[in-house]
């Protein structure tokens, strides 16, 4: 009994301290959830959105004083907890409450729904509202309002918008040409008038690099300036550009840089101005004062060359008045002087051709150190007495690939320059050295920095130039001497050679302090010393049928005497069907062919010669190059050539060597 009684009581104490238990969790429970509902409350207090919480029914059960702030709606109203009565309120304050009524009934009718959109009220506030449904698990408890006043950031977004549409339509309403690129180059905006001066559509142009637009040349100048920009060097430039018809459009580029927030290059704006009209102007000016030098040009070759002739006819006149009594010595003389009359004509006429760029060069490695040595003493005699020659050379060789005679025209031209500078006697240095092509002037023309040249200078101390002159002395009408004083080729002369060269030309000049040229010429690797020259010296009678074709008939009666006696047998031919015609019929050794003859040019002869005979030889003649001598013939190592005026020792030599071979 006494065991039972105690089992009962501790069953007692079991559920007091259960029911303890109990009460305790539920406090604890209490206490938690009043915790967790302080701090949401707290939380939604504390943010800047307006906070509305209906349930199913449309009982208010929740809003904090952000939403109090921007709707302005009483507190009596809200302690109502009726969201219609809310809603009237605010319907009032809505510009258009239709839609947002529409929308609220929307929501109302799919509780799951979310929803967002912007509101605006009558004062000129706008709110963004966020609606969403409020679950515990997967039962909706109701729907929370929140909205979130962007007035501000609307007015400045609608501010910016303002102001990007009205620069958008300043450039797409500009004259002047806009073209943005990307730092590779690449195309992501032009403005109408740019695409309207390249004849495309903006969508053509836009994507594509901007070097698809233009010439080698071009590209070149693109990614030069392109390479300052983003070291931020601002340079306006000219360049050209390819319209989409294919002609040329010139323009002014003023390039702005584009770098991002860490300065990083992201790409450039360029200004684009159309100049095509104003390079005309200057194109239709420079050729009408070129028109005006040709004049003066004319006159100075006449000058030079009825200077020439008149030697020739008078010592000619004096060979047929006196040949019964003129002694062997004075002939002599006599035959002496037309011929360096003769050869003063053919330099006369080889300075037209070079400058022209129409002379045919005979290139060979020679050694630019023996070319000066040789001219010492012609040099003096060319400058004069009252001026002082000081030659300077570095080392014993410096090998280049040229024509020997063109580099010696081109140094006696500048010595004769510098002579004329100095009509009270002065100074003419020349100097040679070696140099690298990352000298100051190789850096200026972009050259292979691992190219070794040749610098000739050639330095006067005579009046100098001012930078007016400097700008125009390789034109080759432009002469500062008098009419009647010399023809304006000799500095052109100079260029010309140079250019053929490969090289470069520097010029420096202050008034009264004097000239320098600065020649830079290519040096080459292949190089044999004490190298044999072609003699031009006449070689023993040779034997062989030869067929000279020259249209002129004077020089191709000459020609067939002067071999003749040298024990050919000769026929001729006065155009190309002739050629080929006399070719068909006749044992022909050797044929002498001038590359320009009428009916058919000396190239298509030859090809229908080799028709005939595949072994056929061949010399031509020329006195100029044209385009497909320069690209098929010189170039082309199975053919033989002679300039004009012709030289009869080279000749014989050469035909001797076809024949025998």
């Amino acid at each position: 009994m006494e065991d039972k009684d105690k089992t009962k009581d501790q069953l007692i104490d079991e559920l007091s301290l259960l029911r303890e238990m109990l009460e305790n969790s539920e406090k604890a429970e209490r206490n938690l959830h009043d915790k967790t509902k302080s701090l949401l409350i707290s939380t939604l207090e504390s943010t800047a959105d307006g906070i509305l919480v209906v349930d199913r029914e449309g009982k208010i059960t929740y809003y904090n004083q952000k939403f109090v702030d921007m709707w302005k709606i009483p507190e009596p109203l809200l302690q109502t907890k009726d969201d219609t009565l809310v809603l009237s309120y605010a319907l009032e304050q809505i510009s258009d409450p239709e839609i947002f009524l529409k929308k609220v009934k929307e929501l109302y009718e799919k509780p799951s729904e979310t929803s967002f959109d912007v509101v605006e009220l009558k004062n000129g506030s706008i709110f963004e509202r966020y609606s969403q449904p409020q679950k515990m698990d997967t039962d909706i408890l109701g729907r929370v309002w929140s909205f979130r006043d962007v007035t501000m950031a609307k007015a400045s977004e609608r501010k910016l918008k303002k102001s990007e549409k009205r620069y958008r339509q300043l450039v797409e309403l500009h004259h002047a040409g806009i073209w943005v690129v990307d730092k590779d180059g690449c195309t992501t905006y032009v403005n109408p008038a740019m695409a309207a001066m390249m004849g495309y559509t903006t969508d053509e142009m836009i994507g594509h690099k901007v070097e698809k637009f233009m010439d080698d040349e071009d590209k070149k100048i693109f990614i030069d300036n392109t390479t300052k920009l983003r070291d931020g060097i601002i340079e306006q430039v000219e360049t050209k550009l390819n319209r989409k018809d294919g002609s040329i459009l010139y323009v002014k580029v003023e390039p702005s840089p584009i770098f991002n927030e860490e300065g990083a290059y992201e790409g450039v704006i360029g200004g684009i101005i159309d100049i095509s009209s104003k390079k005309l102007v200057e194109q239709e000016l420079r050729h009408a004062q070129k028109m005006e030098s040709i004049g003066q040009l004319a006159g100075g070759v006449a000058h030079d060359f009825n200077n020439i002739i008149s030697s020739i006819i008078n010592y000619v006149y004096l060979i047929k008045r006196t040949i019964s009594d003129i002694t062997q010595e004075e002939l002599q003389d006599f035959v002496d002087e037309i011929q360096a009359s003769a050869e003063r004509a053919a330099n006369l006429t080889k300075s037209l051709l070079v400058f022209s760029r129409k002379h045919v060069f005979e290139f060979q490695t020679v050694n630019l150190v023996d070319i000066v040595n040789r001219m010492k003493v012609l040099l003096v005699n060319l400058i004069g007495a009252d001026i002082e020659l000081e030659i300077s050379l570095s080392g014993n060789e410096l090998p280049i690939y040229a024509d020997g005679n063109q580099i010696e025209m081109m140094l006696m031209n500048l010595a004769a320059n510098g002579r004329d500078a100095m009509v009270d006697g002065g100074k003419l240095a020349i100097s040679l050295q070696k140099v690298k092509a990352n000298d100051s002037f190789m850096k200026i023309q972009s050259v292979q920095k691992s190219q070794d040249y040749a610098l000739l200078r050639v330095a006067d101390t005579g009046t100098g130039m001012d930078d007016e002159i400097i700008k125009n002395i390789f034109d080759p009408f432009f002469t500062t001497k008098e009419v009647g004083k010399g023809t304006g080729l000799g500095l052109s002369t100079v260029y010309g050679i140079v250019k053929q060269h490969k090289g470069y030309i520097d010029v420096k000049s202050e008034l009264n302090k004097g000239t320098v040229f600065s020649i830079y010429l290519p040096l080459t690797d292949n190089f044999i010393t004490n190298a044999e020259s072609v003699s031009s010296c006449e070689p023993d009678c040779g034997k062989g049928h030869i067929l000279i074709a020259e249209d002129d008939e004077t020089l191709r009666k000459v020609t067939s005497q002067l071999l003749t006696r040298a024990g050919y047998e000769v026929v001729t031919a006065a155009d190309g069907e002739e050629v080929v015609k006399i070719y068909s019929e006749n044992n022909v050794d050797l044929i002498i062919m001038d590359i320009i003859m009428p009916k058919m040019n000396g190239k298509a002869a030859y090809d229908k010669i080799i028709k005939i005979n595949k072994d056929a030889k061949i010399i031509f003649l020329s006195g100029y190059t044209d385009v497909y001598l320069e690209n098929k013939l010189i170039k082309d190592a199975k053919f033989s050539y002679i300039t004009k005026p012709i030289d009869v020792g080279k000749l014989l030599t050469m035909i001797k060597e076809i024949i025998n071979c």
